[in-house]
Protein backbone atom coordinates (compact mmCIF):
# COMPACT_ATOMS: atom_id res chain seq x y z
CA UNK A 1 0.00 0.00 0.00
CA UNK A 2 1.73 3.24 -1.22
CA UNK A 3 1.81 6.50 1.24
CA UNK A 4 -1.07 7.90 2.16
CA UNK A 5 -3.32 5.45 0.90
CA UNK A 6 -3.12 3.57 4.26
CA UNK A 7 -4.71 6.54 6.14
CA UNK A 8 -7.70 6.77 3.07
CA UNK A 9 -8.44 3.20 3.37
CA UNK A 10 -8.55 3.16 7.38
CA UNK A 11 -10.83 6.62 7.60
CA UNK A 12 -13.14 5.31 4.62
CA UNK A 13 -13.40 1.97 7.03
CA UNK A 14 -14.13 4.25 9.82
CA UNK A 15 -16.54 6.45 8.15
CA UNK A 16 -18.80 3.74 5.58
CA UNK A 17 -21.34 1.13 6.26
CA UNK A 18 -21.04 -0.98 3.22
CA UNK A 19 -17.75 -2.11 0.70
CA UNK A 20 -19.14 -0.45 -2.23
CA UNK A 21 -19.38 2.69 0.20
CA UNK A 22 -16.06 2.29 1.53
CA UNK A 23 -14.46 2.18 -2.35
CA UNK A 24 -15.80 5.51 -2.83
CA UNK A 25 -14.57 6.89 -0.18
CA UNK A 26 -10.84 6.04 -1.23
CA UNK A 27 -11.12 6.27 -5.10
CA UNK A 28 -9.38 9.68 -6.60
CA UNK A 29 -8.11 9.46 -9.88
CA UNK A 30 -4.81 8.05 -8.51
CA UNK A 31 -6.11 5.63 -7.30
CA UNK A 32 -8.94 3.76 -10.12
CA UNK A 33 -11.78 1.70 -8.19
CA UNK A 34 -10.42 -1.36 -9.63
CA UNK A 35 -6.73 -0.73 -8.13
CA UNK A 36 -8.91 0.12 -5.00
CA UNK A 37 -10.44 -3.41 -4.98
CA UNK A 38 -7.34 -5.26 -5.81
CA UNK A 39 -5.67 -3.62 -2.77
CA UNK A 40 -8.73 -4.15 -0.48
CA UNK A 41 -8.80 -7.77 -1.53
CA UNK A 42 -5.11 -8.43 -1.11
CA UNK A 43 -5.24 -7.27 2.31
CA UNK A 44 -7.94 -8.77 3.35
CA UNK A 45 -6.46 -12.11 2.56
CA UNK A 46 -3.08 -11.14 3.34
CA UNK A 47 -1.23 -11.32 0.00
CA UNK A 48 2.19 -10.30 0.01
CA UNK A 49 5.58 -10.55 -2.40
CA UNK A 50 6.39 -13.83 -1.22
CA UNK A 51 3.61 -15.44 -3.08
CA UNK A 52 5.49 -14.52 -6.24
CA UNK A 53 8.02 -16.90 -5.43
CA UNK A 54 8.03 -20.24 -7.55
CA UNK A 55 5.59 -22.30 -7.61
CA UNK A 56 5.77 -25.11 -4.65
CA UNK A 57 3.16 -27.69 -6.02
CA UNK A 58 1.66 -28.95 -9.32
CA UNK A 59 -2.41 -28.72 -8.54
CA UNK A 60 -4.14 -31.24 -10.82
CA UNK A 61 -8.31 -30.10 -10.91
CA UNK A 62 -9.17 -33.10 -13.98
CA UNK A 63 -8.03 -34.79 -16.72
CA UNK A 64 -9.51 -36.99 -19.31
CA UNK A 65 -8.33 -40.71 -20.27
CA UNK A 66 -6.24 -39.66 -22.77
CA UNK A 67 -3.90 -38.03 -19.43
CA UNK A 68 -4.13 -40.49 -17.25
CA UNK A 69 -1.31 -42.53 -18.16
CA UNK A 70 0.55 -38.43 -18.01
CA UNK A 71 -0.76 -38.06 -14.72
CA UNK A 72 1.03 -41.55 -13.37
CA UNK A 73 4.02 -40.80 -15.06
CA UNK A 74 4.20 -37.01 -13.69
CA UNK A 75 3.45 -38.43 -10.00
CA UNK A 76 6.89 -40.44 -10.37
CA UNK A 77 9.12 -38.08 -12.11
CA UNK A 78 7.96 -34.57 -10.89
CA UNK A 79 10.07 -32.28 -9.47
CA UNK A 80 7.21 -30.68 -7.26
CA UNK A 81 4.58 -32.25 -5.02
CA UNK A 82 1.54 -33.28 -7.05
CA UNK A 83 -1.58 -32.38 -5.15
CA UNK A 84 -4.72 -34.09 -6.60
CA UNK A 85 -6.82 -34.25 -2.91
CA UNK A 86 -7.04 -32.72 -0.10
CA UNK A 87 -4.71 -35.08 1.87
CA UNK A 88 -2.01 -34.57 -0.28
CA UNK A 89 -1.05 -30.94 0.99
CA UNK A 90 0.90 -33.49 3.91
CA UNK A 91 3.68 -33.66 1.78
CA UNK A 92 4.39 -30.14 0.91
CA UNK A 93 6.55 -27.62 2.83
CA UNK A 94 4.87 -24.78 5.00
CA UNK A 95 5.40 -22.85 2.67
CA UNK A 96 3.82 -24.84 0.37
CA UNK A 97 0.71 -25.43 3.08
CA UNK A 98 0.90 -21.65 3.38
CA UNK A 99 -0.38 -21.08 -0.33
CA UNK A 100 -2.74 -23.53 -0.30
CA UNK A 101 -4.40 -22.25 2.93
CA UNK A 102 -4.25 -19.24 1.11
CA UNK A 103 -5.62 -20.99 -2.06
CA UNK A 104 -8.71 -22.23 -0.53
CA UNK A 105 -9.77 -18.92 1.27
CA UNK A 106 -9.61 -17.23 -2.18
CA UNK A 107 -11.82 -19.93 -3.46
CA UNK A 108 -14.43 -19.41 -0.16
CA UNK A 109 -14.13 -15.56 -1.05
CA UNK A 110 -15.09 -15.93 -4.86
CA UNK A 111 -17.75 -18.87 -4.17
CA UNK A 112 -19.66 -16.01 -1.98
CA UNK A 113 -19.65 -13.52 -4.83
CA UNK A 114 -22.25 -16.17 -6.67
CA UNK A 115 -26.28 -15.32 -6.80
CA UNK A 116 -26.66 -18.48 -4.77
CA UNK A 117 -23.47 -18.68 -2.79
CA UNK A 118 -21.44 -21.62 -2.85
CA UNK A 119 -20.51 -23.14 1.30
CA UNK A 120 -17.15 -21.94 2.11
CA UNK A 121 -14.43 -25.39 2.48
CA UNK A 122 -15.25 -26.34 -1.41
CA UNK A 123 -11.19 -26.90 -1.56
CA UNK A 124 -11.39 -29.34 0.73
CA UNK A 125 -14.15 -31.56 0.07
CA UNK A 126 -13.31 -31.11 -3.92
CA UNK A 127 -13.05 -34.22 -6.17
CA UNK A 128 -10.85 -33.93 -9.27
CA UNK A 129 -12.73 -34.25 -12.30
CA UNK A 130 -12.12 -37.01 -14.80
CA UNK A 131 -13.66 -36.02 -18.24
CA UNK A 132 -14.52 -39.86 -20.17
CA UNK A 133 -13.75 -39.70 -24.31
Amino acid sequence: VTEGLENRIFNAVRESTGIDEIYEHIKTKRYTLSRIRRIIIKSYLGITKEYSKDVPYIRILGFNDKSKDLLSKMKKSADLPIISKYSDIKKLDDFGKKLFELECRCTDLYNLGYKNPLPCGTEQRSQIIIKNQ
